[in-house]
């Protein structure tokens, strides 16, 4: 286990969407900001289901949609006993994401507000040095 002894306003742990979108808003905000991510790659293995709410897509604030698969007007949902409940609608309500490029998409927006992203740094302690945080990464 190695200790990070660089000096950072704000470590957020975990590439994932929520981590990627805190990152960038601490560095828009002036922090100087660090991502840790355990794996080797942002957005893999996927960790979850690629359908995301319109609403999520937008709040996501990516240009484009290169990560969309195919949106969705409805959805059937099969109970354990085999019963079904379908779920209809005129317009897209959802849509099918590759979590893949979703997840690394919004990283690449936190990398460009400043943020300093290390990959393979699984967090194992924070402890308290006086006023600092001391991140045990490895």
């Amino acid at each position: 286990m190695s200790s990070l002894r660089d000096r950072f306003d704000v470590a957020v742990i975990g590439a994932g969407p929520a981590g990627s979108m805190a990152a960038k808003y601490a560095a828009k905000s002036g922090a100087r900001t660090l991502l840790l991510e355990e794996h080797p790659a942002v957005g893999w293995p996927v960790e979850c289901a690629g359908l995301l709410g319109l609403g999520a897509i937008a709040e996501s604030e990516l240009p484009g949609s290169s990560f969309v698969l195919r949106r969705m007007k409805g959805a059937a949902i099969y109970s354990p006993g085999g019963n079904r409940l379908d779920f209809k609608a005129l317009d897209s309500r959802a849509s099918v994401v590759d979590r893949r490029l979703f997840d690394r998409a919004l990283a690449c927006e936190a990398l460009q507000e400043g943020v300093e992203m290390r990959l393979c740094s699984p967090v194992r302690r924070i402890r308290r040095e006086g006023e600092e945080s001391i991140l045990s990464i490895g």
